[in-house]
């Protein structure tokens, strides 16, 4: 992957985790920042097995990675919307 997409997922990365580390419940078991990390390692395995390579698409798949639970940071009904 190319430095400008490496750069930008590592400044997204790193911004997601501390907001999911500071903010979310600890109520919620399942969807927690270890959930998190999980389904982005995975997205990464099946793009692999895929054979996705196109840089911009692998970025994106992280990306939704991060973000997909986020909307519990604001609510829990209809978090999928928020996220």
């Amino acid at each position: 992957m190319s430095s400008h997409y490496l750069d930008t997922f590592s400044l997204i990365k790193t911004h997601i985790i501390a907001k999911l580390q500071l903010e979310l419940s600890p109520r919620l078991t399942y969807h927690s920042l270890g959930h998190t990390k999980d389904v982005l390692k995975q997205v990464q395995l099946i793009a692999a097995r895929e054979g996705i390579e196109n840089e911009e698409k692998i970025f994106l798949l992280k990306v939704a990675a991060l973000y997909h639970d986020t909307g519990f940071l604001v609510t829990y009904a209809g978090h999928e919307e928020k996220g």
